[in-house]
């Protein structure tokens, strides 16, 4: 049997908490700074691909899937010399209605750097999501130049990082969380998960802009 994971939770949840909540044990509140983060996401996105979801599928160990949703697809068609090359930028919007602490921030990268890795070891089709309010569209990535950027509040970051590690770390942490017993060692071992992911040398982020 398939063990399907969230990739938010993965990233928002330690693997104690996360272990709980699949267990039916924990239950996540939607809070108003949730539906209002949604609500800026849909504002500052400006291209017709929102809320693009992707799933991934272990092909090693036991069987686990982590489906992702990307706030925002940008494509962009650059004529080369022979043929036409694809552009594609998945954004993370995070709204910044607060002065935002250094775990608020690394999380936001993490989340951003997470996501890539997800669509690079996917089969890069997207489809909008179901619960999303708007047209539907459906985009294959196959052959496309990726990059990922992060909307933080208006400021702009391109985030680049070692998909392996990144993919090595969270795959744990996914079956790890299927017990109670080794989501607490896997807790103990890794108490900050930018730290165990290696941090900024693993996870490249260069400031962009004000957008």
């Amino acid at each position: 049997m398939r063990e399907e994971f969230s990739a938010s939770n993965l990233v928002k949840m330690d693997c104690q908490k996360l272990c709980a909540f699949r267990k039916g044990s924990e239950e996540v509140a939607v809070t108003d700074l949730m539906l209002k983060g949604n609500e800026y996401a849909k504002e500052v996105t400006k291209s017709e691909y929102a809320e693009m979801e992707g799933i991934f599928y272990s092909r090693k160990g036991s069987p686990i899937s982590i489906k992702f949703s990307i706030d925002e697809v940008q494509i962009k068609d650059v004529p080369g010399r022979d043929q036409i090359h694809r552009l594609a930028k998945i954004i993370e919007h995070k709204m910044v209605s607060f002065d935002p602490n250094k775990d608020y921030f690394q999380k936001a990268l993490l989340q951003t750097a997470f996501y890539k890795s997800l669509l690079i070891y996917s089969d890069k089709k997207l489809a909008t999501a179901d619960y999303y309010d708007g047209p539907k569209h459906e985009l294959n990535l196959t052959g496309c130049s990726l990059f990922s950027t992060l909307n933080f509040g208006g400021t702009l970051y391109n985030v680049d990082c070692d998909e392996k590690r990144v993919m090595k770390f969270f795959v744990a942490k996914a079956r790890a969380s299927l017990s109670f017993i080794t989501a607490e060692e896997f807790d103990e071992k890794n108490p900050d998960s930018w730290e165990a992911i290696g941090g900024k040398n693993v996870i490249k982020v260069n400031k962009i802009s004000n957008d």
